[in-house]
């Protein structure tokens, strides 16, 4: 490789860790979720580390993934109340630690936004919800019941206080990992066994150099066309409108092997959590079939967008 790339550094650098995503099973993520790696030495605004130092760059550029978890909720606390609930706690809080994530949390934002402007636009308004609805239905604006269309085992959740018991919702998949729905559990029992991301960058250190956070790795849904999907299509017409900031951004020094193992493990482990996310993803594709719904290509759908 160093004679095929003239002893080129970058050149090699770059087709390596190529071939190392490869071996990795990278490329069968492509068509679920996208993941992008870059290693340089100076970012965009021309910051830089300690002398001999690189910074890894870890990004979702060319899509993310998705995740339809509605049904398999209601059909877990039918197995047994409360397991549907752990199930989506455990999920989503190991999710968020490692990647960023559009989730109902994202959407709710999205929507109180949307709400605040609209009621900054109404003449005369006494804040009163009665004021609103009439805005709302003389100009043909319609804003999706996110709380109606939240499974019921999964409304107001409190999730600071969800994570100091996450052992407990851990335990509670443990002992369904071998019923009727064990295929989704043991994946999500999988994820949660992966220790603690290595920390990124201090905020304050790249403050200012992208215009807006990073772009969400996956999409965690309840159903094709709810209001989170519907959230998500709204600001992915405007994402590429501004820089956005890595997933995940880490300096490393190249000369020192361990320094450089410390960085690619995490990568590992993150293409590793990608890999059975997309496996989770299609299990539940296929065990909860939505009728009328091509899920796959409304999958493809989004990620275009």
């Amino acid at each position: 490789m160093w004679q095929q790339h003239n002893a080129d550094p970058s050149l090699l650098i770059r087709s390596a860790i190529n071939e190392w995503l490869q071996s990795l099973g990278a490329a069968d993520l492509v068509n679920d979720v996208s993941i992008d790696l870059a290693i340089v030495d100076e970012l965009d605004d021309g910051t830089q580390q300690d002398k001999e130092k690189l910074f890894i760059l870890f990004e979702t550029s060319d899509g993310c993934g998705f995740l339809f978890v509605g049904k398999a909720l209601t059909l877990l606390e039918e197995e047994q109340p409360g397991l549907g609930r752990s199930f989506y706690i455990v999920l989503s809080t190991v999710m968020n630690r490692w990647m960023e994530i559009y989730d109902i949390s994202r959407a709710e934002y999205f929507y109180e936004r949307w709400k605040e402007s609209i009621e900054m636009d109404i003449e005369d308004c006494d804040g009163s919800e009665v004021a609103f609805q009439k805005y709302c239905q003389n100009n043909d604006v319609h804003i999706p019941d996110l709380v109606a269309a939240t499974p019921l085992c999964i409304r107001e959740i409190n999730f600071h206080k969800e994570l100091k018991r996450l052992k407990q919702h851990i335990h509670i998949l443990r002992q369904y990992r071998a019923g009727k729905y064990g295929e989704w559990i043991e994946r999500v029992l999988t994820i949660a066994r992966f220790l603690k991301p290595e920390p990124d960058m201090n905020h304050r250190e790249v403050d200012g150099i992208w215009d807006d956070g990073p772009l969400p790795n996956w999409a965690l849904a309840f159903q094709p066309h709810d209001p989170i999907t519907q959230a998500f299509d709204e600001e992915a017409q405007s994402m590429y409108e501004s820089s956005h900031a890595p997933a995940w951004i880490a300096p490393f020094d190249p000369r020192d092997v361990s320094d450089v193992r410390r960085v690619l493990t995490h990568i590992q482990r993150l293409v590793a959590i990608n890999q059975k996310l997309v496996v989770l993803s299609k299990a539940l594709e296929r065990s909860t079939p939505i009728a009328g719904t091509d899920q796959s290509e409304f999958n493809q759908e989004l990620r275009t967008a």
